[in-house]
């Protein structure tokens, strides 16, 4: 899930982004879900709900997520997109503006997990992630970034259907 999350931000921060930037949200991409290490498995891989215990639980994966960041590498800018991933909208202060890169990983996170299989759900296809994205572009996600991603990736979507249906069958 981390790997295709970089490459989804990777896809996108070239459009958006400078390169020192774009390398810090590749990197905060693949380690934005590292707290997990703290989530006992039969929790991460229940399919069934989660009970409010279990939730808790769960919520706690991106306060230690930022602590294992901020205490293994030397750079605040990394560790401030894990923070910003990790955020409850509900918690931020008014004014606050998330920076780009929290924008870019918030989508791509979200549709790497809407087009991928869970224990807990199967997954959609692209378009009906892209469709649910835009469904939620300017409240749950930046619209601009919503736009800029549904395009590139909808693109290397569809090249990769095409490389796929020309190569030879086995």
């Amino acid at each position: 899930h981390s790997l295709r999350v970089a490459d989804l931000c990777a896809m996108v921060a070239r459009k958006l982004m400078n390169v020192r930037d774009a390398y810090i949200l590749e990197v905060a991409a693949l380690l934005h879900d590292i707290g997990k290490v703290g989530v006992p498995d039969a929790i991460l891989l229940k399919p069934g709900k989660l009970s409010d215990d279990e939730w808790e639980t769960m919520r706690m994966h991106g306060r230690i997520g930022i602590e294992i960041v901020r205490s293994s590498f030397a750079n605040d800018d990394l560790t401030e997109l894990i923070r910003w991933h990790h955020t409850d909208r509900r918690q931020r202060q008014p004014g606050e503006t998330m920076p780009i890169g929290a924008r870019i990983l918030a989508v791509a996170d979200a549709f790497d997990s809407m087009t991928n299989a869970h224990v807990y759900r199967k997954p959609i296809t692209p378009d009906q992630a892209f469709a649910e994205l835009r469904r939620c572009s300017g409240t749950q996600f930046d619209a601009e970034v919503v736009e800029t991603f549904s395009d590139i990736v909808a693109g290397s979507h569809a090249i990769e259907r095409s490389d796929s249906s020309s190569a030879p069958a086995h």
